[in-house]
């Protein structure tokens, strides 16, 4: 395999691709392929752990890494260099995050008490399963238009409270034999726990269906193997956009029955990595209408990670402070994302003295309802900038790293911006505001052109949406 990459996610992925085959898990009557899981759960950690970066940074300059993660030590001695010397500093916390991010204690106590779901007996119900909150608010209403009852499963009692559940809605995962779960020595022992857990769900319950959101989740790959084993169809609901040439890692072998995606773009995206799910093209899932357009420019915020810097999201924000400061009767909004806010990016004590920047939380105000009253949307890869094309509102891709394409194409399609510095971009944000025509004529290329993206108004989706779940699965 190739040692170096222009860019770190693509390091990450060939490393997994080359070294994760399909492997099975069996467990009664299960036999679940470990590979799709693993792929997900393995991804996640090494994209977002600094150890294993500063690895890919070094790996030609240095002989000596340490490693506090075992699967960044694991695949760290599966690269083909000669000389490297390897250690992982086992230590105390390791046992600690264990405890934690399992639970231990809290599942010792339900074996103790021997408590089962009694109140749970109910077969007219599906099973849903959003792992954050902005999962959770972009269904909600869907639920109400759906005739079962809803049962939430989660995956601690933290993210039930998270979530503002409570036993009467959702399901934490039961207790399974922690002696046969060794995390020491045994990799996949995170794995086999949840697996096992989700069979003792099934045997007790007979659900109408598996709902989940969004689908690169290794929690929604269990969910749908383990309910295949029991006849239980999986459906899973897009819920953003994949704005990379490729789709990544973690929306590959997906094992959902049905996908439902915005439109046919999408699909074609998503089908040639996942030939066993059935696509359906029924649009997107919004509770808000256009309202009329204000004169407002919302920039987006995400958790950057070792492809887009801190410094990155800064500058997005300094170019929403030199575009205030021009256009004083616009409204700049800084949207925060859940888990990035504008504090995490500026200090507590940063004072913000202009007056027509404004900061927006994603609880106050839903981004169907922020993208529908705004005119211009600004990001670096958020997959937002794509579901602004729903709400004619024009997107513009400031493409800090050159290696990450976005994707589609808004510049060529002349239905927005794609620059690659800040001071372009701002010269191209300002010809908007100040010309009309402009502005209008590009809003009306994305009027003709967002149904290359989305398959139906949001009335028909929404039917079509429900309407599956209601009567189609059985």
């Amino acid at each position: 395999m190739l040692l170096k990459h222009k860019d770190y996610r693509l390091f990450v992925q060939n490393l997994i691709l080359d070294n994760i085959k399909d492997n099975f898990f069996f467990y009664k009557k299960l036999k679940i392929n470990l590979k799709p899981i693993q792929n997900r759960l393995v991804y996640v950690s090494l994209l977002n752990d600094p150890d294993f970066f500063y690895f890919y940074n070094n790996i030609d300059k240095k002989k000596n890494f340490n490693f506090s993660s075992i699967i960044s030590y694991k695949y760290a001695t599966l690269v083909k260099k000669k000389n490297l010397i390897i250690k992982l500093n086992f230590n105390l916390r390791l046992i600690f995050n264990y405890i934690k991010n399992t639970e231990l204690f809290y599942n010792l106590y339900f074996i103790l008490i021997n408590f089962f779901f009694s109140q749970k007996k109910n077969k007219e119900f599906f099973l849903c399963f959003v792992h954050k909150k902005k999962l959770f608010y972009h269904i909600y209403f869907l639920l109400k238009k759906i005739r079962y009852k809803c049962i939430f499963i989660v995956l601690s009692k933290k993210q039930q409270k998270e979530l503002k559940l409570d036993d009467s809605n959702s399901i934490v995962l039961p207790p399974i034999n922690l002696s046969e779960t060794s995390f020491f020595f045994n990799q996949n022992a995170n794995i086999n726990f949840y697996i096992k857990s989700v069979y003792k769900i099934f045997e007790n319950f007979s659900p109408k269906f598996i709902l989940s959101v969004e689908g690169d989740h290794f929690f929604s790959e269990i969910l749908s193997q383990v309910g295949r084993a029991f006849d239980v169809k999986s459906v899973c609901l897009q819920w953003g956009a994949f704005p990379l040439t490729k789709p990544k890692l973690s929306f590959r072998n997906m094992s959902h029955d049905y996908f439902i995606s915005w439109g046919k773009f999408f699909t074609k995206q998503l089908q040639p990595y996942n030939k066993k799910v059935k696509f359906l093209d029924f649009g997107y899932l919004s509770s808000k209408k256009i309202k009329f357009k204000k004169n407002k420019v919302v920039f987006f915020l995400q958790p950057y990670d070792f492809s887009f810097t801190k410094n990155s999201f800064l500058e997005l924000c300094e170019l929403a402070f030199r575009l205030a400061k021009k256009f004083p009767d616009w409204n700049f909004v800084i949207r925060e994302h859940p888990d990035f806010t504008f504090e995490d990016l500026y200090s507590k004590n940063f004072k913000l003295n202009i007056k027509n920047i404004i900061l927006e939380k994603y609880i106050r105000k839903n981004l169907s309802e922020s993208l529908s009253e705004s005119k211009i949307s600004v990001g670096i890869s958020s997959s937002a900038l794509i579901e602004s094309l729903f709400f004619d509102t024009i997107p513009c891709v400031l493409q800090l790293n050159k290696n990450m394409k976005f994707v589609p194409n808004f510049k060529k399609l002349k239905i927005g911006f794609v620059e690659s510095n800040s001071d372009s971009m701002e010269h191209k944000i300002s010809n908007l505001i100040s010309n009309k025509n402009f502005l209008s004529k590009m809003q009306k290329n994305i009027i003709m052109k967002k149904v290359i993206f989305f398959q139906n108004t949001k009335k028909k989706s929404v039917r079509l949406i429900s309407g599956f779940l209601n009567n189609k699965l059985f």
